[in-house]
């Protein structure tokens, strides 16, 4: 009999993962007020729920059980240092969507070389700076592993 752990994903699922983990990602690095559930007013600027009872369907397609575990992971991150600015959401996103990525053949270099000029282009010239001391931390943790 085959164990669970053992069977391999098919395409299907390969996709279905890369799905959600790009949905993941770009959750995490959004800031609160830009969600859809903030400007129906069910939840705050701090992603705290403000509207329990949710009747149009409008609201329920954009607060489902995946959004309010988003939210949860979300302010359980915020609580970390760094977690609120922009700069820590940007390094947890990157790093959650690069793992997923370099599992399905993506080459690491070309996507950090690629992320890093995102940085260069959208943060300041500090963060830009801290992105890529964070990049070559992770990268030496990467090979310790």
């Amino acid at each position: 009999m085959n164990n669970l752990n053992e069977a391999p994903q098919g395409g299907g699922s390969a996709a279905l993962d890369m799905y959600f983990v790009y949905k993941f990602a770009k959750f995490i690095s959004m800031d609160w007020t830009d969600w859809e559930a903030y400007k129906l007013g069910i939840i705050d600027d701090k992603g705290n729920v403000i509207k329990k009872n949710r009747t149009m369907s409008v609201e329920k397609q954009n607060y489902t059980f995946f959004h309010r575990l988003l939210r949860k992971l979300k302010q359980l991150m915020e609580k970390l240092p760094g977690m609120k600015s922009k700069l820590g959401k940007a390094a947890a996103a990157y790093f959650l969507f690069k793992e997923e990525l370099v599992k399905h053949g993506t080459n690491a270099e070309a996507l950090d070389e690629a992320f890093l000029d995102y940085c260069n282009d959208s943060l300041t010239l500090s963060e830009s700076m801290q992105m890529e001391t964070i990049m070559s931390n992770h990268m030496l943790l990467e090979n310790i592993k």
